[in-house]
């Protein structure tokens, strides 16, 4: 990945079809972030509305549960 302004380029490692869709790890960790830290990480960073399906769906968000002995 190449970050030229506000655009990012990414170089595919084989033919990429029309409409197909393409998946990036942006290194925005779901385990270690709540939705509204992740939504600011990838607005800021990378000026988009992050939409994976952890995001959209709360039920899916991961707790962190601390322990404390």
């Amino acid at each position: 990945m190449v970050f030229i302004c506000d655009t990012i380029i990414v170089k595919a490692l084989e033919d990429i079809s029309e409409n197909d869709e393409v998946f990036n790890c942006y290194g925005i960790d779901y385990r270690g972030m709540n939705r509204e830290q992740r939504q600011i990480a990838c607005r800021s960073l990378y000026h988009f509305e992050c939409k994976c399906v952890i995001c959209i769906d709360p039920s899916k968000e991961v707790v962190s549960i601390e322990i404390f002995s």
